[in-house]
């Protein structure tokens, strides 16, 4: 078990996250804890290239190794964690959605992600039931790997209408705006995201000086910013937290900095 860490003081949570809470516990990937299952799409689209085979077996275990990566942090905080092998569309042949998101600022990007659950067959909680029912699995998320370019994202459940109760990231092939490539790494900071992760970087509301004191706290946290490799990457006090691994008494982790 990690030895207590007295509560850091960061500064207020940016307007764009959901009020600091000791757990977020919605949507279909809740808890990083108990039995975790991990839905793999393979998707093409806007006429880009597919996928072969061989670039979707890497991207397995790209995936595989973010959870033996995950495995190895849960043990360090003393978490329950235990991933099913994961269930895959698209292996033989790509799912070909009629509409794809373009970035996580599209506004249609639930409506995207809707459609393609549709066109699999699972609508609405379904997918998640049917994983309930045949693997015992308690949070399911899904990975959307597109065979495009562009800057991955996820789509944790935020409470919105609007919004999918089944929680998914979109992961591309090749990154835009990044300098790291698509690895395990990249991967498994998406998959924090789906468990109630925030960025620790400079993006959207979140400021510089957040980004400073985040580095100066937590080096080598996965959610710091993309890494190139996950040997060095741990899983910090604070996203510990946010993803349901410890509950300290008083757990002001963001505050407005004075003077």
């Amino acid at each position: 078990m990690a030895e207590k860490v007295a509560s850091p003081r960061l500064e207020l949570a940016p307007p764009c996250y959901e009020p600091v809470v000791d757990s977020r516990d919605t949507g279909s990937a809740r808890t990083l804890t108990g039995r975790c299952h991990h839905v793999c799409v393979f998707i093409s689209h806007n006429l880009q290239q597919g996928w072969t085979r061989r670039a979707k077996d890497d991207m397995l275990e790209k995936v595989r190794a973010a959870e033996r990566w995950a495995l190895r942090q849960a043990e360090v905080w003393g978490a329950p964690l235990e991933f099913i092998p994961a269930s895959c569309f698209g292996l033989e042949g790509d799912i070909r959605p009629v509409r794809f998101p373009a970035a996580h600022t599209d506004p249609t990007v639930h409506e995207c992600w809707a459609g393609i659950l549709a066109q699999l067959g699972w609508p609405g909680r379904t997918l998640f039931e049917w994983a309930k029912a045949h693997h015992q699995a308690e949070n399911v998320a899904v990975l959307l790997f597109s065979s495009a370019a562009g800057r991955s994202f996820a789509m944790p459940f935020c409470g919105h209408p609007s919004c999918q109760w089944l929680e998914a990231a979109v992961i591309y092939r090749r990154q835009v705006g990044f300098s790291v490539p698509t690895n395990g790494a990249l991967i498994a900071h998406e998959i924090m995201h789906l468990y109630g992760a925030w960025d620790l970087y400079a993006e959207g509301d979140f400021t510089q000086q957040q980004e400073k004191i985040a580095q100066r706290l937590y080096p080598s946290d996965i959610m710091v910013g993309p890494l190139n490799t996950l040997r060095t990457a741990t899983i910090s006090p604070f996203t510990a937290w946010r993803i349901g691994w410890h509950h300290p008494a008083s757990t002001v982790l963001f505050q407005r900095l004075r003077g």
